[in-house]
């Protein structure tokens, strides 16, 4: 017969084995919930599961860090005061040097209106980007209306899809070069060309966000389901493309 002592052996082997093997089961089922967050598996299953699923970007109320900064280091409101104070001095010493010099108060308008010439080619320039990328929107819905009436896992259906991301892709590029030949080809200011980056780089990221945002859910949609609507209405479209952010959603918090 076995003693006590190995009795008691065997039991706490075992426990250990069973904790052990706990252990393994708890780890492995951690990994899957990150793997599963992350948007990535290992399994086939899996990887079958989240084929056209992306990880939905949410949109969070939260102040700008500037905000933060402002409230919370006493020493930033210091810097902010020094930079006041600082335009001021500059502010006053340019208009008694116009006054002395000059006999007349300009405070260097004269600058600024040159800095900023040509405003008709600028404005010219921004309202082809505005009417360009709200063409998108009306090329997605057909690209999505016609998408539905294709056959599931079809040549057809493939050649749509790889059609219209090429395209996509193309209008981007041209999107990106086409203004930048025009600000060239104009010789516009450093203040007006910094005008047309600034706005046809927001409009690049808005139109990508869009996209990225609603393309699951038409990738996704079956042969022939015509309920709800495919896309975001053109307003709800409209609204994000002038909205301070670059998450769209339905709807936002006010």
């Amino acid at each position: 017969m076995k003693s006590k002592t190995d009795k008691l052996s065997e039991m706490t082997t075992e426990q250990t084995n069973y904790s052990e093997k706990f252990q393994k089961i708890e780890s492995i089922e951690k990994d899957d919930i990150k793997n599963h967050k992350n948007g990535t598996s290992n399994s086939p299953n899996d990887h079958k599961k989240l084929k056209h699923v992306m990880r939905e970007k949410v949109f969070e109320m939260r102040n700008s860090t500037l905000t933060d900064l402002f409230s919370e280091i006493k020493h930033v409101k210091t810097i902010y005061n020094c930079f006041v104070a600082l335009f001021l001095i500059a502010f006053l010493n340019t208009a008694v040097y116009d006054i002395l010099q000059n006999g007349s108060l300009s405070l260097g308008f004269l600058t600024i209106k040159l800095g900023f010439g040509k405003m008709t080619t600028v404005i010219k320039i921004w309202c082809f980007m505005v009417a360009s990328s709200y063409s998108v929107y009306y090329f997605y819905n057909f690209y999505a209306h016609q998408r539905i009436k294709l056959s599931p896992k079809s040549f057809q259906l493939k050649i749509w899809d790889y059609t219209w991301f090429l395209l996509f892709v193309g209008y981007q590029l041209t999107f990106l070069v086409l203004p930048a030949h025009i600000i060239l080809k104009s010789q516009l200011p450093p203040p007006s060309t910094t005008i047309v980056l600034m706005e046809q780089v927001r409009m690049i990221m808005k139109i990508h966000a869009f996209i990225r945002s609603t393309v699951p859910s038409v990738l996704n949609r079956k042969l022939h389901d015509g309920s709800g609507d495919l896309i975001p209405k053109f307003n709800k479209f409209s609204y994000f493309m002038f909205a301070p952010t670059l998450i769209y959603q339905d709807n936002y918090p006010r």
